[in-house]
């Protein structure tokens, strides 16, 4: 199809990794990809390689597999559909970035091109809203985080200090945090707020966070909770997710996704060191 041709540089360049792997379930399930060239992209660990894959794999089945895919996309990254030029049923609003990170000597030259800065009003700053979640306790006395009330404390005063009314749960079993995730997705501020932080800090593996019964919630499911289809009220708005739990390697690593219209960036903290970068991975726990 012409229109994905046509855009399938922009398209590579501009898709993040969650609207990717959500992309990818959803032409999975309408099978318009099958198992076997989902599982060919999944072994893809270059993130640009794997948004290569997909729009080659379903430009090349023909108008009705395109136009599909497009559909998908307008659900999961209206604005990246907007800035792609593939969108013919919204008008386009402005596009902007937002962050209050303090970080030294910080440019804007790794922000993609059509990002900017997000403005802030006097309303949507008295509405800021943050979710923060901390296990402590588990199940399994063997398993409790000692010394995670402090983290409790500093990143709950962080957020009130950067203006944010703070829903705070503690020692969450797995189907609880996801649980708290849904009834946050109705608060009333979402649709007035500028912007969201979601905050988790628990036991974990690779791209899961453990619950107090040590059952598994899979971060994939953040994304989904914050997608535009599963919460309108954050379409155009950053939602910044931080999670502090191991990933099944460097127990000492700790990664911060900010994620804006679905766009991620990640912060990787290892020590006193800060790395910022796009992510060009496929996973991104």
């Amino acid at each position: 199809m012409a229109r994905l041709l046509n855009v399938r540089s922009c398209f590579i360049d501009g898709i993040s990794p969650p609207v990717l792997n959500s992309l990818l379930d959803r032409l999975l399930e309408k099978k318009v990809i099958t198992d076997a060239e989902r599982e060919e992209a999944d072994t893809m660990q270059n993130r640009s390689n794997r948004a290569r894959c997909v729009i080659d794999t379903v430009r090349k089945k023909g108008e009705a597999a395109s136009s599909q895919m497009i559909e998908f996309l307008s659900e999961l990254d209206l604005l990246l559909c907007e800035h792609l030029g593939i969108n013919d049923t919204t008008q386009t609003k402005v596009n902007y970035l937002w962050m209050t990170c303090q970080v030294d000597k910080m440019e804007n030259s790794w922000l993609p091109s059509y990002l900017t800065i997000y403005p802030v009003t006097k309303q949507s700053k008295s509405n800021r809203i943050a979710l923060m979640i901390n296990n402590i306790k588990f199940h399994n006395d063997s398993s409790d985080r000692h010394g995670a009330e402090k983290d409790d404390r500093v990143m709950f005063n962080l957020l009130q200090s950067l203006g944010y009314q703070v829903v705070r749960y503690n020692n969450l079993t797995g189907k609880q945090i996801d649980d708290a995730l849904t009834q946050f997705l109705q608060h009333k501020k979402l649709t007035q707020t500028d912007s969201v932080f979601v905050t988790i800090m628990s036991h974990g593996d690779m791209g899961i966070i453990s619950g107090t019964d040590s059952k598994a919630f899979k971060t994939e499911e953040i994304f989904q909770h914050l997608n535009a289809k599963n919460c309108p009220a954050l379409v155009n708005k950053p939602k910044i997710i931080i999670i502090q739990a191991c990933r099944g390697g460097n127990s000492h690593l700790h990664t911060l996704w900010l994620a804006s219209r679905d766009v991620v960036l990640k912060l990787i903290q290892v020590g006193n060191n800060i790395n910022i970068s796009f992510s060009d991975s496929a996973s991104f726990t």
